[in-house]
C-alpha cells in the first residue's frame, strides 16, 4: 500500500473518534506536560543560579571546618576513682600550702576552716569521694582539666587536610573573643553599663534586626567580591567591615521597605545602600575583666547614693568613681578618703591577690570605629521584608557570611595600625599555665578554618567524609550552597526519571486501552481492507502510522502546555526572584535577570522518547491481534 495512502487513512480514523482521539492527547498531554514544564523551570533556575554564582562566593566551593572533639571527664564516675581523688587531694593540699604561705608573706590572717576539704568519706562504703556539692571546687576543676587535656590533640586543618587534593587554606575565620574581659558594640554609639546591659532595643532597631554579635577576619580573596566601597583608608585606624544588607539599611537610617514595595523600589534601595556603605561608621567596646568590675561599681555607687545619701544611716564609701565621662572610657576616682594606714592595707591586699592569682589586673578600656566597606547578604531567609520566594532563594544562595557576624577583610585589617587592631589590644590576665593552656585549648576548639577547593568533585569527597558519623571534623559549606544545589539538581534529575516512568506506564494503559478500542472498532473495516487485496502488513502500518499521529500529537500538546505553564510562571516571578537574588548577594548587576526558563535539551529527548515508545508499547499487541484476525469471521460478526 502506498505510504501516502497509509497516512491518509490513519488520518481519517483520528477523524472518526474525535472525542477518543481528544481525551487520549488531553491526559497524555498534561501528564507529560507537567513534567516538561517542571523540567524547563529548574533548567532555567539552575541557568540563573549559575550567572548570579559568579558574584560572591556562589561559584566557589569553599567548606568551613571545625574540630568535633569535645573532651570530657565525667566527674560523677571520677568521684569515686581512687586515683582521680588522690589528685585531687595533692591539688587541693598543695593549693592550701601556697595560700598559708602567700598569707603569711602579707600579713593576712589564714583560716583553713575557709578552704574545705572537696574530699569525704563516704558513710556506706568509708571510702574516699569527691562531695557532690564540691564539684565546683577549683581543685576538682584543675585535676578535671588535666584529664581531659592529658591526651588532647588540637586539631590542626593543615595537617588533616594532607590527605587531600585539590585545595587552598583560606585560614581561619572565627570571632575576635578576648580571654579576658568582652568586645560589645555600642548601640546608636552609647555604651551599655551595667544598669541597662539586658535592654536589647537601646538603639530602637527592630527585633528582625539584629545587631551584631562579633567581628571576625576573612581571608582577603574571599572578602574582595564584597568590598565596594574604595575611599576606605586604613591609616585612619578604622576597623573595614562587610555588614549584612538589614543591618546597613538600619544604619543608614533607612526605615524597611515592607512586603509590599515593588521591585524597582527594592532594586533603588539595594544600590542606595551599597553606595553609601562607607557612610557607617559604628562603635564597639572593649573592657577586660578588671575595667568591667570597676565600671559596674561605678554605677552601682551611683545608684546607692542616689537612693540613701539623704538618710541618717548613709555612709559615704571611702572611693568614689566616677562613671566615665565619655563612651568606653576609664573609670575614675572622685573622692578619696582613705587614711594612709587604709591605703597601705589596700595596696598590701592587691599584691597578696596579685601573687594569690585572683587580683583581676590593671583595669584597660578601648573604643575602636569601625567603617562599612561592603554588604554581604542577609543570612536565613533574606531579612525581615523578604517576601516568602525571596526568602527561598535567600535560602538557596546562602550567600552571608555568617549570623550576628560582620566580617572584617584579612588583607585590609593588616594594615591597619597595631594599636588598632582588637586581637593585639586584648590583655590576658591568666598568669596560670594550666589554666592558659586550658583556655587555649577551648578557643582553638572553636575556631573554624576555611578551605576552598578547585572543583566540586573534591569539595564533596572532604564534606561527605566530615559529615558521616563517627567523625571528629564537623563542615559545611561556606558563603554558598554550590554543593546542595549541585546534589538538588542530579536529585531532581533522578526524579523527573522516575516520574517518567511511572507517567510512562500510564500513558501506556492509557494508550493500549484506546487503541485496542480503536483496533476492536475498525474489524470491519480492516476486513474489507482484507478482502479487497491489503496484507496484514499494509493493515498493520496503517493503524502504526495512527499511533504516530497520536503521540505526535501528545507531544507537540505537551511542548505548548508545558511552555505556556513555563512562560506564566516566568513573567509571574522573573522581577521578584532577579530582587531575591540581587539581596542574596548584596550586588546589583545591570542587565542580569533570574527567569525560570532553560531548555534541557537532554531531558527533553527523553520525554519525546518516552511519548513515542509509551505509544509503540502500547500499540504492539493489539496491533498484532487484530491484523491476525480472519476477515471473513469479522464480517460476517458484524
Amino acid at each position: 500500500m502506498n505510504p501516502l495512502d497509509v497516512l491518509v487513512l490513519a488520518r481519517t480514523k483520528m477523524r472518526t473518534h474525535k472525542v477518543r482521539t481528544g481525551l487520549t492527547v488531553g491526559i497524555a498531554g498534561i501528564l507529560f506536560g507537567v513534567i516538561i514544564a517542571a523540567a524547563v523551570v529548574v533548567q532555567g533556575s539552575t541557568d540563573s543560579i549559575n550567572r548570579f554564582s559568579r558574584t560572591g562566593l556562589s561559584s566557589r566551593f569553599i567548606l568551613a571546618l571545625q574540630s568535633s572533639d569535645i573532651p570530657g571527664t565525667d566527674l560523677y564516675e571520677n568521684a569515686q576513682n581512687s586515683k582521680f581523688i588522690a589528685e585531687v587531694e595533692t591539688a587541693y593540699s598543695d593549693e592550701l600550702k601556697r595560700v598559708k604561705t602567700i598569707s603569711a608573706k602579707y600579713h593576712v590572717p589564714f583560716d583553713a576552716s575557709a578552704y574545705p576539704s572537696p574530699v569525704t568519706i563516704d558513710p556506706d562504703t568509708r571510702k574516699k569521694v569527691i562531695q557532690p556539692d564540691k564539684y565546683d571546687d577549683a581543685a576538682v576543676q584543675q585535676v578535671a582539666d588535666e584529664w581531659r587535656f592529658a591526651n588532647f590533640k588540637p586539631f590542626d586543618a593543615n595537617d588533616f587536610m594532607k590527605q587531600y587534593s585539590g585545595y587552598t587554606m583560606r585560614g581561619k575565620f572565627g570571632p575576635m573573643v578576648p580571654q579576658d574581659g568582652a568586645l560589645n558594640y555600642m548601640p546608636a554609639g552609647k555604651e551599655q553599663g551595667a544598669d541597662n546591659q539586658s535592654d536589647q532595643k537601646t538603639d530602637g532597631r527592630p527585633s528582625s534586626v539584629q545587631p551584631p554579635s562579633s567581628l571576625s577576619v576573612l581571608d582577603g580573596s574571599l572578602a574582595k567580591p564584597y568590598v565596594t566601597n574604595t575611599k576606605y583608608d586604613p591609616k585612619s585606624g578604622e576597623i573595614p567591615v562587610i555588614i549584612p544588607f538589614s543591618e546597613a539599611q538600619y544604619l543608614l537610617k533607612l526605615d524597611p521597605l515592607g512586603t509590599k514595595a515593588t521591585s524597582q523600589e527594592q532594586r533603588d534601595r539595594l544600590a542606595y545602600v551599597i553606595a553609601h556603605v562607607g557612610d557607617i561608621a559604628v562603635g564597639f567596646c572593649y573592657r577586660n575583666e578588671a575595667s568591667t568590675s570597676l565600671h559596674e561599681q561605678a554605677v552601682q555607687q551611683r545608684e546607692y547614693i542616689k537612693k540613701y545619701s539623704k538618710t541618717k544611716d548613709y555612709t559615704k564609701p571611702d572611693v568614689v568613681y566616677s562613671e566615665p565621662s565619655q563612651d568606653c572610657g576609664a573609670t575614675t576616682i572622685v573622692s578619696d578618703t582613705r587614711t594612709a594606714e587604709q591605703k597601705k592595707y589596700d595596696a598590701n591586699m592587691k599584691a597578696y591577690e596579685q601573687e594569690l592569682g585572683t587580683d583581676l589586673g590593671e583595669p584597660v578600656q578601648r573604643k575602636f570605629t569601625v567603617r562599612g566597606v561592603g554588604v554581604s547578604g542577609d543570612n536565613f531567609g533574606g531579612g525581615p521584608e523578604a517576601s516568602g520566594l525571596q526568602s527561598m532563594i535567600s535560602y538557596a544562595f546562602n550567600a552571608g557570611l555568617g549570623y550576628g557576624t560582620w566580617s572584617v577583610p584579612g588583607d585590609l585589617y593588616a594594615k591597619l595600625p597595631a594599636d588598632s587592631q582588637p586581637d593585639r589590644v586584648f590583655t590576658d590576665k591568666s598568669g596560670n599555665s594550666k589554666a592558659s593552656r586550658v583556655n587555649t585549648i577551648m578557643l582553638h576548639m572553636q575556631t573554624t578554618y576555611l578551605v576552598e577547593f578547585d572543583n566540586k568533585v573534591d569539595a564533596k569527597r572532604v564534606l561527605d567524609d566530615v559529615t558521616r558519623t563517627g567523625s571528629h571534623v564537623w563542615g559545611m559549606p561556606f558563603g554558598s550552597n554550590a554543593l546542595m544545589l549541585d546534589e538538588l539538581g542530579a536529585g531532581f534529575q533522578k526524579y523527573i526519571l522516575w516520574a517518567l516512568v511511572f507517567i510512562g506506564g500510564v500513558a501506556v494503559i492509557i494508550l493500549w486501552g484506546v487503541i485496542g478500542r480503536t483496533v476492536a472498532d475498525s474489524r470491519r473495516e480492516s476486513a474489507v481492507f482484507r478482502a479487497i487485496g491489503a496484507t496484514r502488513v499494509d493493515i498493520s502500518s496503517i493503524y502504526g502510522a495512527y499511533v504516530l499521529l497520536l503521540s505526535l500529537r501528545v507531544v507537540v500538546f505537551a511542548l505548548v502546555l508545558g511552555s505556556v505553564i513555563s512562560v506564566m510562571a516566568d513573567m509571574y516571578i522573573t522581577q521578584q526572584a532577579t530582587v531575591a537574588a540581587q539581596l542574596a548577594f548584596a550586588k546589583i548587576q545591570p542587565g542580569l535577570e533570574f527567569h525560570i526558563i532553560g531548555i534541557p535539551l537532554l531531558l527533553l529527548a527523553i520525554i519525546i522518547g518516552t511519548i513515542v515508545a509509551a505509544s509503540i508499547l502500547a500499540s504492539i499487541i493489539p496491533i498484532l491481534l487484530g491484523a491476525r484476525r480472519n476477515p471473513i469471521n469479522d464480517m460476517r460478526d458484524e
